[in-house]
Formats: C-alpha cells, structure tokens, sequence
C-alpha cells in the first residue's frame, strides 16, 4: 500500500534493481520523537506525559497484566520500554512502571539519571521485585529511594494505612485478602508504610526532591491468576483500582487529551483521514502513542498489489473532535483500466475496530461489522481516533490494474489496485490449522443423544476458518463426546445406555453409529479442508472408562488384554465413522510440549493411531527439542514436528547434521498462542518467516478459547468477531504461500536453458537472502525481517518489520512471481474440476461397468450429494474387450474430463484399454473402504501404464483431477457413494504434488 508523503518504493521495473525504503526506525528512537512533539506542542512545556512500562523475565506477565488493566482501560498514553529504557529517557515521562529488578540500572550513570529524574519531579513505581535491583548497591547512596531493603515475609496480617492513596471506595477487605499471600516485604526504612504484614511495609511510598518513588511488593499478575481459582471476584479489582489511583497521582496523558490538544491545525467540524504505520502497534491508531494526525499523515490516495484469489487487509484512520453518528464509509465499483472489466464494490469488507463485548478488559482488538453492510455507517466519538479496516478479495478477478474511490463521510480517497496474473498458491505451500474449541461457544456437549452445538453457529466459523485458508483442528471438545453421544447401530440405545443395561459386554461388542456428529465432518470436506484434524489423543481416556464400565472392573489394568480389545473396537468404530464420511487422512494432535520423562509414555501411546493410518502430531519445545535421543525415539511414530521457536534454530542445525531424523513425507510446523495481545503486523510478518525457515505450516492454538480475551476471534452466538491478529495471520498465510512458490520456482529455474529465465532467477535468490536477513551494514534495508533477532524476541514486542515494508515485500514478490512462472513447464497445473465447484452443483457422472445398478446407486448418490447430470449409455466399460472405438471414446472422454462409474469387475479392462491406447493411468488406493479411484490424462503418454497402490488413509495427490477421465470402482453402492463424495472433494481442490 503506497501512502502520499511517505518515502515508498516504486514497484515499476522492479525485476533487475534491489528495493530500498526508509530504514524501520527503533522503538526507542520513535517514541523520543513522538514524546519531543508532545511535550513542546503549542508552547506549553507543562502538558501532560505519558507513562513508561518496562520489565523483562516473568516481569514481562507483570507489565501486560498493567497494561491491559490499567493503562488502556484508564486510557492513558503509554509507552511499552520491553526489557529496559535508558533512564536518560524518563524526563519525557509522568511516571515510569518498573515490573522487575532491573540490573541495568546499578550502572552508576543510570543511577544517578535516576536520581535526578526523581528530584525534578518524576515519578517512579516499583512492582514486584523491584528492589532486587539494588542489593548491590550501596545502601548509603539509596536514601532517596527510600529502602535499605526489600525482603520477602511470610507471616503476618495486613494492615492498610489510612492515605490519600488508599481511596475510601476500595474494600480494604479485598486488599488484605490480595495481599495474604507470602509475597510481602519485612524490612523498610524512611518509606512511609502503605500497607503492612507483621508490621513490616508490604508498600511504601517516599518523597524526595519534587518527585515520588512508590513501591509495592506483590505482583498484580499473580492476584488475577490466583483471583480465577481461588480468590474472591473482587480481590484483582480492588488491587487494580488500588494501582489506578497511584498512577493518578502523576496525572499522565491521556489519549482524548493529546488528541484534543494537539488538533488546532485541523478543522474542528471534518474528521481527519490518515495514515501512519502500526508498526507492531495492536489496537488501533487510537491507542498510538500519538494518536492523532500529523499534516503531512493525511492520505488522498492507496495502493495494492494482489494475486488472484487472495485477501488482503488494510487500515484507514479516522480522527474527530465532534461526536458524529452515522458516519457513511463505502467503496465505488472498481473499474479495469481497459473499461472492459470491474471489481464490485461488494467484493470490500468495511469493519471499525473495538471492543467485541462490554466485559473484555485488554482493548480494542475486534474488527466489527457495521450493523448494515450494504451502507456502513459507525459511530465517531469526539477525541478519539477510529480504526476502519478494509479487507479485499480477488476470487474469480481478472488480472489487470483497477481504479475506484473510498468514500469516508465527506472525503474521497483515489483507490488503486493492481491484481497480478498470479493465483495464489494452494495450501500444499504452507499448510495451517488452528485449535477449536466448541465449549467456548457455551453448548454443553455432555448431553447423550442431543445436538452438541447450533450448527448455524459452528457453520460460520468453518466459513471463517475456511476464508483464512485455515482448516480445524477439533480440539477436545466434541471427539470427547463421541462416544457418550454414540447410538448402538441396531437398537438405537445410547452407548452409556446399552452399558448400563448390560447389553454391551466383552463378548458383545457392537457396531456404533455416531451420525450425530456428521456436519462436523462433511462441514469441513464441503469448504475444501483437505485433512481431517482430530485430536484423537484425547479419546484413550474416555476409552478407558468405557472399558472400566464395560468390564465392571474401577481397578482395570490400563494395559492389560480386556482394556486393549476395549480401545481397538473404539478406535475401529471412530475410524469407521470419519471413512463412512469420505475422510481417509486424519491428523491427530497427540501431544502437546511434552517432557524428556513422558517421551516414552507418549511414543508408546501414539502407536497405536499411527498403526492405523493416522498421522500423530506433537508440539515439541525444550527437553524433547535439544535432545538427540528424544528425536531419534519419536521419529518413527510422529509425522507432523511443530516445533516451538525457542528450540526451531537448534533443531534446523540439528537435522542439518542429521537429515535422516526426519522421514522422507514428514511435515514441520510451529505454533504460535498469543492471541489475546496479538497485533496484525505480529502475526503476518511471521508468514514469510516461517516458509523461509522452510516450515510446511503454522498450528495456530486457540482460534476460539474459552476465555474471552485469549482466542483469535470472538465466539458466542454471534460470532465469529475477527481480531487483527487474526487478519494479520491470514494474510501472513498468503504470504508464506508465495514466498515458497518463488524460491521453489528460482531453485528450479536458476539452470533453466533460457538466460532470461537463470537472470531472473539468479536475482531472486539474491533478493531472497535480503528479504529476510538483510546485511546490518546496509543503512536501507527496505524489510527488517531478521530471523536471528526473530529467535530472540519471545515477548514479540520490538518490531523490526512494519506494514509498509511487507506489503512493498509483498509486490516485488507478484512481480518476480509472475515473471519466473513464464518459464516454469513442470508443475502440474492441476485447476478446478469441470462444473465442480461447490457441492450441489452438477457433475458429469455415467453410470457404466458390470452390475453397477444405476437406479440405486442414483438413490444413494442423491442423499450424499445433488449430481443433475447423468448419463445411462456404458459404451466405454461395459464390454468384454475394448477395441478401437472403445479407444477412441476413452481418448475423447479423457480430453472432455467425465467420471465413469464401475464396479470392481471391470478394474482389468481399464488396464487393458490404457495398454492398447498408449494412455497414462495411475490408480489410487484411498483407504480400507474397497473403492478404488484411477485417473487417465487428457494427454496421450508413454506405452507403460502406471498402476501402483497407496497407503491406507492416503490418496496421493489426487494427480489429475480436474483434467481427463477418472473412473471409480467399488464393490457396491455404498462403496461407490463414497468413493464419489471422496472425488468431487479432491476434484475442488487447488493441488500441487509435493
């Protein structure tokens, strides 16, 4: 996106030249700008300042827990220093949080910087173990802090100090009942006491000079974690409240403050349309540490480069000084620049970012619809800035650039959009699943025999999950039930039921039907999830009290013969269920960062799915990680590693010595939780870095979690309510998408016979290595994207990429894309199926073979899936031996792309006719459920005829579909019925061969 006044790329002639931009200035750096601004604006030395945060180790829970409970609920200008900010700095703060003893600031200059803050009229206050940081530094030269001590007492009551910052609203009670636990102070001189235990200062507080240290011993993260188990609702707020009234005390800035402030150049009655990078900022503008406008920050126009078939999003901010309702934003048709084509206006999304309901405490992270799409209209509040985010999508979009306006209330904003001859690789580039939790949506699945969930509901998450290129993983919730909600296929009992009756015993164990829960399934093959993701690692417990039950025995040997038979009839009857639904790969999420110690347990637990075709999965983080005998111990029975990145550079250089750790089809994922702070730029800078680091996928834990704050989106009823990270991780998707189609591409290309071809391909690996680890000698690296600093930045809070650089990334990335895809003749396109584009729509099907029965396999067909056009003539397979008309009708049907339909009989005579008319034929075996699925290319190939089988639970993929003749074979209907559904969803699948 190209901003007026901004120092942006041009993307003309970007082949042969490298990209350079402005180099991403330091966090540091920006917020001393910013700062200079404020306190120097208008004149008026004397205006409020913001309020530094800092903490590393555990203090980095500590500062979050301020932040999101204080300083954006109070609304307060904030800046977040990470781990340390030079006490050189704090003169241009009100107040400066410190959540952890902080060794930098023994260093006798930063003392004294300190010192003299505190006697200017600064303010310091110290959490947790704050004072740790002065144990060596002599107490004589510390009086001005207050303490010759700061130790932790473990007895006592609390005593509160009457003071002016103990408000008589706050419930004393709640604040003792905060401070019971051991984290308590025991020695303290010259601190005015705040509150005590055992007479000794918990809190003290101590004037010196014009300013003011406070110092409170207690960790406000503990209290709200201890507050969900086991302390009472109140005790975290009147803590809160406790800290908010001391942080008053240094009256720092607050946002609508600034805002009307530093808003005199502007019109009081037009709200201002902007732009300024977010950085690694979450949010919104609103919560800047500027939030307004600068003059030179207003926009006129914006600019995209896209694939087809993508999405992408952007924000546009808004700044009023009057409250305005109804506020209109829209966007004008799109038109070609050839005035041929056009883009709908229909094709934008127009969302305002807030809060997603009234009880969420961490901010403005929901992107929220408008209450009528058709006319978006929000709702502008004086002194405040309004985040408006657009989200873009270029299915089905000719290529081309297209030119249109955005209209915001009375401002208009030139649009342009260049859509590259370029389709977004398919998800065999990068693959990504995420955790869903279907207890957040408040259902309670326990129930036997009823509905676990609104399926209207669960449809529009898999709608959602669907649109970010994301498929689900089934965490918990419902495979938990399946087997409480099972039904005796021949009685209709309840499973719970027939147990207790005594109908089911270990002689007597019958077949289930578990059709309750078959949307779960057929919801997720109808959106084109290519696997289904079940974490079957959380049924063996349930199956073990099915046995307990079964057997009458509470003691029942876990390993013993009765419960095994027990867990294989579970284990067949589950895998029975997903097979009668068309699904034969699962991937299995079997464990989740186990220790060295459980490495064992859980390589024997896993073998037993994976002796069955399923695929285990373990997050694999510190112990397992380093240790070579762990890997070596896991290789055989997982086959998905996501590993976490804190051991990702470790276990790269370890495969690196030791290639064979990894199996050849093995895939390598990572993981990433940290949803309930997540910024856009947070999450989609991590595409392109992860695909560099040559991952297949990210396994996105909690796309909906149970509690409010901490999902991706926002659950309920109503939902689901996107945040930005979640756009920013679809969008990174897309990225790591392309970034691995052009280095496949310009490793493949860079000995291509053409020289046009090797430049440009020598070139991109060239500008590859800049894209990601740009030379720190170069003062304009135009995307900071350094994976050595990525390994270290846990806490994911300094950015070294923005908006601006990635989607300049983003561009070049198109432009080389379709440049090298001119030369590229070796991947198999493999497109869309004819007139097969979503289930329901029509399918070429003849009924053809040996004893197929057309009328009831129609029957059965038509229950599963809407087929309206059929054919009855079996010319091609219904004969004893082909001969040069069946040839001819064979080659025409390849070229035309129709499936045939056979029973198992007449398998021999497809080998014959490929044989006899020189046609490719490959056959896949997709599973235990006796059909069989073989594939004829349109094209004529050599004399040999490729029949080979695959594993059970593996279509391999699906070579062909979308173009020539494919003829399924089966035993009967049913098998037939199955084979079809397995078809029609391979045939809508985008698949390149691994």
């Amino acid at each position: 996106m190209n901003y007026p006044k901004t120092n942006t790329t041009n993307t003309n002639n970007m082949l042969n030249k490298p990209i350079i931009t402005r180099t991403l200035c330091n966090v540091v750096l920006i917020a001393g700008v910013i700062l200079c601004a404020i306190s120097s604006a208008a004149g008026n030395t004397t205006f409020e300042k913001p309020v530094l945060i800092m903490g590393e180790s555990y203090g980095i829970h500590e500062r979050q827990a301020l932040i999101e409970e204080l300083l954006v609920r109070e609304a307060w200008v904030y800046v977040d220093g990470g781990a340390y900010q030079s006490a050189k700095t704090w003169h241009d703060y009100a107040l400066v949080i410190i959540c952890d003893d902080a060794p930098q600031l023994s260093d006798p200059e930063q003392l004294a910087a300190a010192q003299k803050y505190i006697r200017q009229g600064g303010r310091i206050l110290g959490v947790g173990s704050f004072m740790n940081t002065f144990r060596n530094v002599s107490l004589e030269s510390m009086a001005w802090i207050g303490a010759t001590g700061f130790q932790y007492g473990l007895q006592g009551a609390i005593h509160v100090t009457a003071s002016d910052m103990i408000p008589e609203h706050i419930d004393v009670d709640a604040m003792r009942l905060a401070f019971a636990s051991p984290y308590a102070a025991n020695a303290m001189t010259t601190g005015q006491p705040l509150l005590t235990k055992a007479n000794a200062p918990v809190a003290f507080v101590h004037s010196y000079g014009h300013g003011e240290v406070v110092v409170v011993g207690r960790e406000l993260f503990r209290v709200r974690v201890l507050e969900k188990q086991t302390m009472q609702d109140h005790g975290g707020d009147a803590l809160r409240d406790w800290f908010a009234t001391i942080i008053k005390r240094s009256q720092p800035l607050t946002r609508a403050r600034a805002i009307e402030h530093h808003m005199n150049d502007f019109p009081r009655d037009k709200p201002v349309v902007w732009f300024r990078d977010p950085g690694h900022q979450s949010r919104g503008a609103d919560y800047f540490v500027q939030p307004f406008p600068r003059s030179h920050e207003q926009i006129k126009s914006i600019r995209m480069d896209m694939g087809i078939g993508e999405f992408e999003s952007f924000p546009i901010y808004v700044t009023a000084r009057e409250n305005i309702t109804g506020y209109r934003v829209n966007v004008s048709n799109l038109l070609h620049t050839n005035k041929q084509h056009q883009i709908a206006s229909e094709k934008f999304r127009i969302r305002k970012q807030g809060l997603a309901a009234p009880h969420l405490t961490v901010g403005d992270y929901w992107l929220l619809d408008p209450n009528n799409p058709q006319q978006p209209a929000f709702d502008l509040q004086a002194n405040k800035t309004a985040t408006i985010w657009f989200t873009f999508d270029t299915t089905d979009i000719k290529p081309g650039e297209y030119l249109g306006q955005i209209q915001l209330g009375e401002q208009t904003v030139e649009f342009k959009i260049k859509v590259w001859d370029v389709a977004l690789p398919s998800e065999e580039y990068f693959e990504a699943q995420a955790t869903f939790m279907w207890a957040s949506l408040g259902i309670d699945p326990t129930q036997a025999g009823k509905s676990p969930l609104d399926f209207s509901v669960f449809d529009r998450h898999l709608d959602n999950l669907a649109a970010h290129h994301v498929s689900y993983n089934s965490d918990v919730y419902w495979p938990l039930y399946l087997a409480a909600n099972a039904l005796i296929r021949d009685t209709g009992q309840t499973l719970p039921e027939a147990i207790a009756n005594k109908t089911v015993t270990m002689d007597k164990l019958p077949d289930l039907d578990f059709s309750m829960f078959n949307h779960f399934v057929d919801a997720a093959v109808a959106r084109d999830m290519p696997w289904m993701h079940c974490a079957i690692k959380n049924l063996p417990t349930e199956w073990y009290d099915i046995a307990k039950r079964i057997t009458h025995n509470p003691a029942l040997e876990r390993d013993g013969p009765e419960h095994q038979r027990i867990k294989s009839w579970m284990l067949n009857q589950t895998l029975d269920f997903f097979a009668s639904r068309g699904i034969y790969q699962i991937m299995s999420f079997h464990a989740d960062e186990i220790g060295l110690d459980k490495v064992e347990h859980e390589a024997t637990t896993a073998q037993l799915i994976a002796d069955r075709g399923i695929h285990p999965m373990f997050t694999v983080t510190v112990g397992p990680g380093e240790s070579l005998d762990a890997l070596r111990r896991l290789r055989p029975i997982c086959d998905v590693w996501i590993w976490n990145i804190t051991v990702l550079q470790h276990v790269q250089e370890t495969l690196k010595q030791y290639p064979s750790l990894l199996k050849p089809d093995d895939l390598q994922y990572t993981y990433t939780a940290d949803w309930n702070h997540a910024s856009y730029m947070l999450n989609r800078e991590r595409g392109v870095f992860f695909a560099h680091e040559k991952l297949n996928g990210w396994y996105i834990h909690g796309y909906l979690r149970w509690y409010p704050n901490g999902g991706a989106v926002f659950g309920g009823k109503s939902g689901p309510i996107d945040t930005e990270g979640w756009e920013g991780a679809r969008d990174g998707i897309e990225d790591a998408r392309y970034f691995a189609r052009i280095t496949e591409l310009a490793d493949r290309l860079i000995n291509h016979h053409d020289p046009r071809a090797r430049k440009i391909a020598q070139q991109t690996q060239r500008d590859i290595q800049q894209w990601i680890a740009p030379d720190q000698s170069d003062n304009d690296p135009y995307v900071r994207m350094i994976a050595k600093s990525y390994e270290k930045r846990l806490d994911y809070y300094l950015p070294h990429s923005n908006l601006i650089d990635i989607r300049q990334l983003k561009s070049i990335m198109l432009e080389r894309l379709a440049a090298l895809e001119k030369f590229d003749t070796q991947t198999p396109r493999l497109e869309y199926a004819d007139a097969v584009i979503a289930i329901g729509d029509s399918l070429n099907i003849e009924i053809a073979g040996h004893d197929v029965g057309g009328n009831q396999l129609r029957q059965s067909l038509a229950e599963k899936i809407s087929i309206t056009q059929w054919s009855d003539t079996a010319t091609l397979l219904a004969v004893d031996k082909p001969n040069t008309s069946t040839h001819q009708q064979a080659q025409h049907a390849a070229k035309t792309h129709r499936v045939l339909i056979g029973s198992e009989d007449d398998h021999p005579l497809i080998q014959q006719l490929a044989q006899a008319g020189r046609l490719g034929v490959t056959a896949r075996y997709p599973g235990p459920q006796d059909f069989r699925i073989v594939h004829i290319p349109a094209t004529a190939s050599d004399n040999s005829t490729n029949i080979s089988g695959g594993n059970a639970g593996h279509v391999d993929n699906a070579d062909g579909v979308g173009t020539g003749l494919t003829v399924i074979f089966a035993r009967d209907s049913e098998g037939i019925t199955r084979g079809v559904q397995q078809f029609v969803h391979l045939a809508r699948l985008r698949i390149k061969p691994r």
